[in-house]
């Protein structure tokens, strides 16, 4: 829809950002599914309160979470992605039941903004290789998709 209405008014100030939590898959395998979806939890709660207005977030599956921000240029979004970034590193995870230490949680992050004429399905694939770009990086950064 957002993207219609930009295409409608020849105006594309609009951006997502996809968030993944790195090595989620290990956080199960280690410590448990029930850790792992109290940290999604967790995350997702975090998201939306970092979130205002008529933007929207949204579990894009797997340990993987979509925003996106109307009326927001891409430098806007990058610099409120390296706030949740940060946000989120210093979260510590505990054990539920014996409140022991297990580690630090860290995101990687793509950025991109909509350019006028694009699909949805190109937007979100530009996006998607900012975030895998940032996994090959080293993880826990932000990275602005071409």
């Amino acid at each position: 829809m957002m993207i219609a209405e930009a295409e409608e008014q020849h105006l594309a100030t609009f951006s997502l950002m996809l968030m993944d939590i790195d090595l989620f898959k290990e956080i199960n395998d280690n410590h448990g599914h029930l850790l792992g979806d109290k940290l999604l939890q967790g995350v997702a709660n975090l998201l939306t309160h970092h979130t205002k207005g008529k933007d929207a977030c949204a579990r894009f599956g797997g340990d993987e979470f979509a925003i996106l921000l109307p009326e927001t240029g891409v430098e806007n979004t990058k610099n409120l992605a390296e706030s949740l970034r940060i946000i989120i590193q210093k979260i510590v995870l505990k054990r539920p039941n014996k409140g022991a230490v297990i580690g630090g949680i860290t995101v990687s992050v793509g950025v991109s903004a909509y350019r006028l004429g694009e699909s949805s399905e190109d937007f979100i694939q530009r996006c998607d290789k900012a975030l895998y770009r940032s996994k090959a990086l080293g993880r826990n950064r932000v990275t602005i998709a071409g």
